[in-house]
This record gives C-alpha cells, structure tokens and sequence, in this order.
C-alpha cells in the first residue's frame, strides 16, 4: 500500500506541476500574443490571405456580412472567441486585425468594411422585418 501512494503522490506532484507552469506560462507571456498576431498577420498577408479575427458574441447580421466579405472582397472573417475571451487572445487578435484591415482597407478602399457590414445590416433587416415592426 504504502508503494501505491508513493507512485502516485509522484504522479500528483508530476501533474501539479505541469499545471502550475502552464497557468504561469499563459498568464506571464501575454504579451507575447501581440508579437504572434503581427507576425501571423504579415504571413497570411504576404500568402495573400486576408482575414479578419472576431470575438464576444455574433452579431444578428453575421452571417450576411461573412458572406459579402468571401464573395466580394475574397476576406475571411474569423471567431477566434466567443463572450468571454483572455487578455492574450484580445491582444492577439486586435494586432492581428490592425495589420489585416490596413492592408484589406490598401486593396480594396477604406470603406469596403464599412459598405459591407452596412450592407449586412440592411439585407438582414430586410430578411426579418417582424423583428423591427413595433
């Protein structure tokens, strides 16, 4: 018995520690998440994939504004979250986006994402007038 809890007091201490230094590594290299998202970024970019990163909840309109981005302007529009998502991956995805939507608004003019999330919200509201009608 005795040999029993010794192998597995190993195993404990063993799976504590991984734990332990995971939590660290996620909470103390933060900031690297913004170096990631720069340098993911740059080489979507230079493959000539452009995409933008989202998080928090969908808007109701989503689905019409992903699917104008794809037809229109080639432009992936990706969850990397849902409501609550971590300081690392906010940063991530904030720098990665900054270097995205400069580089999609250089190719295809400073409002397409604008025209096209207002395009969203007009066919979307056009598709479920019962929502709106009061």
């Amino acid at each position: 018995m005795k040999d029993f809890f010794k192998v597995m007091g190993g195993f404990v201490a063993v799976w504590t520690t991984a734990f332990l230094f995971f939590a660290w590594v996620s909470f103390a290299f933060w900031p690297l998440s913004s170096l990631r998202g720069w340098t993911e970024a740059r080489i979507d970019l230079s493959r000539g994939h452009y995409r933008v990163l989202g998080y928090g909840l969908p808007v109701a309109w989503r689905g019409e504004y992903v699917s104008i981005l794809q037809r229109r302007y080639g432009v992936e529009l990706r969850a990397v979250a849902a409501c609550t998502p971590s300081s690392a991956t906010i940063q991530y995805a904030d720098t990665y986006d900054k270097v995205s939507i400069a580089a999609i608004q250089r190719k295809f003019g400073r409002d397409a994402l604008d025209n096209a999330e207002r395009e969203a919200k007009s066919d979307w509201k056009s598709a479920h007038p019962a929502r709106f009608a009061r």
